[in-house]
């Protein structure tokens, strides 16, 4: 259709690109149209291109392998450099990487937009403007996160100098390792057998037999005609060394030779495998394993120093290859050393220490042939890492039956290890029955109801004098999750506003010792207050109606009467410097001792729960938010206040919360006493010095691995 005069018709171009913004007449309108497509086409290339390219697969294997490369080549210098600080005597130092997180992005964006005017009249006929418009952009990101973790401390010492358990050495050498390598720097002895020790300032050679043994394993290794068999009894669980019936003649003879070096009955095929220096009969083979640590103490004895080191007493002279049957023992097949090219430390004293090593150092400490002593490393690892994991037959044990009994309160290990199911993992089938007090939960024990007891420190002493004969084997944290709540209006600012009040308390309870020692703390008697008993949910109502002032009670029920029934927080107890408001997981003796098993089972549940804590509170904290029917944000902040004690300082008589004898707890313990006997809360004193018992925590953990 033909516009009127000086009527312009305007079209508008999306993703199409024009050169200026000039008049187009006529006779150069075909030029541009073709000029213009071209452009279009290589615009929308460009933008195809961009479209489909992605960086996502194509940097996978790219950086799996990268990050694979960088962390081994770390962990071999690491472990290298370390075996260099022992050599000298220094302290080794490992730092494990534990998450690598790399994120990539690639946003790119390309926009194109035109305009075209077309005059039909005017100055020039059938006149064509236009104007065209381009943006592109691209924005690259890389973000990797690397954790790192030292290994230090009580993990140090669990992780590096426990010995290895005789069960890792075996799966080790199922799996396909040499027997004598691994012996040879997993094992220190055999039967009395003892191999090569590494002191302080010297080398102990390994004993001749030793060596000879090593060979005759190796032999029947190779035949396949030995392997392991567990048996399980319902007191332990062994681990048996068998040797198939009908060996070769070769294979039996290398048998009968390893039964006369051990002192074994050759008329045995099935020998029990035991952790020891010597064993108890010719039925049994002791092993006395090492640690990671003595592994690489043994291993770093092989480095070959600078003799002016030696002279300057830095370090010991490297000592002389042990001899066996056939002559010098191969250092692991080193004989040659090679400087470490990556082991990036001198041991100068100078400016240039820490600078790499050079090949024509005269000064650089040589080490033993790379590949060799990285394979040497690399068993190590497995062998740390094989025991890590329980043996096989551990995972066969039968569940043991056990009944727990807990209160309503804050307890986030038993919450965690029911969701959990570390229970179960541990062997145990639980059934669980909640109190909403401590009094019924001491008849419960007392008629042999439950078999653990999570019960408060006031309540136990109570259940003892009424003649329960239990003992506390776990403790709980609780000294900020109790304290004194009272009505907005009733005119109590502190502690020290209580007198003439009216207070709800539960007789027998925690909370019954709590108010007694606030009053006593802040000089009011017993007299000058009115102390009614009544159970949690009653004091809640009783505050509602203003039927109270206030309440000594614990959590949850602090937040509910906070919430339902217009009260505060007036002070926790462990504001006040009361830390008696402790809690405990308790069995009683008859039933601890014929169930010992069942109630470390128990206590590795927990620990765990701890563990898994420690990585992820959130667990405990929504598990206890159903539990104890509050909100997530209430439980966070309850959990704040009330964290779970350090499983692992339970049996340390230096940690506040200790079990050990002698420990702080074990003191207040016995004031505690003394104390409920004074105020006529039981009938009698109490002998309470036995009643904290650690050794099933100390027996618990001393196989323990984080992690497990």
């Amino acid at each position: 259709m033909e516009a009127p005069d000086g009527q312009r018709q305007m079209i508008t171009l999306g993703l199409l690109g024009l050169g200026g913004n000039r008049p187009v007449t006529n006779r150069c309108r075909d030029g541009q149209r073709r000029s213009g497509l071209a452009r279009m086409l290589l615009l929308l290339i460009v933008l195809a291109m961009t479209g489909c390219a992605s960086m996502g697969p194509g940097t996978v294997t790219k950086d799996r392998f990268d990050y694979t490369a960088a962390v081994g080549d770390s962990w071999k210098t690491q472990m290298l450099l370390n075996l260099v600080k022992i050599r000298y005597g220094d302290a080794p130092v490992f730092l494990d990487i534990g998450q690598i997180v790399a994120a990539r992005s690639l946003l790119s964006n390309v926009s194109a937009t035109g305009t075209l005017f077309q005059f039909f009249s005017g100055p020039v006929p059938n006149a064509v403007t236009g104007s065209a418009a381009l943006t592109a952009g691209t924005a690259y990101a890389d973000t990797p996160t690397v954790t790192y973790a030292p290994l230090a401390g009580e993990r140090f010492a669990r992780q590096l100098m426990a010995p290895l358990p005789p069960a890792a050495i075996l799966n080790v050498i199922q799996a396909g390792f040499p027997v004598d390598a691994v012996f040879r720097f997993g094992v220190q002895s055999v039967n009395g057998i003892d191999n090569r020790r590494v002191l302080l300032q010297q080398v102990k050679p390994a004993d001749p037999q030793f060596y000879a043994l090593l060979k005759e394993l190796r032999l029947i290794q190779g035949s396949g005609d030995i392997g392991a068999r567990s048996q399980r009894t319902d007191k332990e669980e062994t681990l048996n060394l068998v040797l198939r019936p009908k060996p070769s003649a070769v294979v039996e003879r290398a048998f009968l030779n390893v039964v006369s070096l051990l002192g074994l009955d050759p008329a045995t095929r099935e020998f029990r495998v035991v952790y020891g220096a010597v064993a108890t009969g010719d039925k049994e083979i002791a092993i006395q394993s090492r640690s990671i640590l003595e592994i690489l103490t043994d291993l770093s004895a092989y480095i070959a120093v600078p003799e002016a080191h030696v002279a300057e007493r830095r370090v010991g002279p490297t000592p002389e290859a042990d001899q066996g049957p056939e002559g010098p023992i191969p250092r692991y097949g080193l004989e040659e050393p090679l400087l470490v090219h990556h082991v990036h430390l001198h041991f100068r004293g100078d400016g240039e220490q820490g600078s790499p090593a050079r090949p024509d150092d005269p000064d650089a400490m040589r080490c033993l042939t790379t590949r060799p002593v990285l394979l040497t490393i690399g068993m190590t690892l497995v062998l740390s890492l094989g025991s890590a994991f329980p043996a096989p037959w551990a995972s066969a044990q039968p569940s043991l039956p056990i009944k727990i009994g807990y209160l309503s309160g804050p307890d986030w290990l038993m919450f965690a290890a029911r969701d959990l199911k570390t229970f179960e993992q541990e062997g145990l089938s639980p059934t669980y029955v909640r109190f909403e007090a401590g009094m019924p939960l001491i008849a419960a024990a007392e008629s042999q109801s439950i078999d653990v007891s999570a019960v408060g420190i006031v309540p136990f002493v109570l259940g003892i004098s009424q003649g329960v004969d239990w003992a506390m084997i776990g403790l709980l944290e609780g000294a900020y999750g109790e304290g004194l709540v009272a009505r907005r209006d009733s005119g109590i600012d502190t502690p020290a506003d209580l007198k003439g009040k009216r207070i709800g308390y539960y007789r027998g309870s925690v909370a019954h010792y709590g108010i007694l020692m606030v009053l006593r703390e802040f000089g009011i008697r017993v007299d000058q207050v009115t102390l009614l008993h009544m159970s949690p949910p009653e004091q809640l109502a009783a505050l509602a109606k203003k039927e109270i002032d206030a309440a000594m009670v614990w959590e949850p029920w602090m937040h509910r009467m906070v919430r339902d029934a217009g009260a505060r927080v007036i002070a926790r107890e462990g504001e006040l410097g009361i830390h008696m408001a402790v809690g405990g997981y308790s069995v009683r003796r008859d039933w601890l001792r014929d169930n010992r098993e069942a109630v470390v089972r128990f206590l590795r549940g927990l620990l765990r729960a701890y563990d898994a804590l420690r990585k992820d509170e959130r667990v405990a904290i929504s598990a206890g938010a159903r539990e104890m029917g509050i909100s997530d944000e209430w439980a966070e902040a309850i959990y704040a206040y009330t964290p779970p004690s350090n499983m692992h300082l339970w049996a340390d008589p230096r940690y506040r919360q200790s079990l050990a004898k002698g420990s702080s707890l074990d003191r207040r313990l016995g004031y505690l006493g003394a104390f409920l006997f004074d105020e006529k809360l039981i009938p009698k004193r109490v002998d309470l010095r036995n009643a904290l018992d650690a050794s099933v925590i100390a027996e618990a953990l001393k196989t323990w691995k984080p992690g497990q």
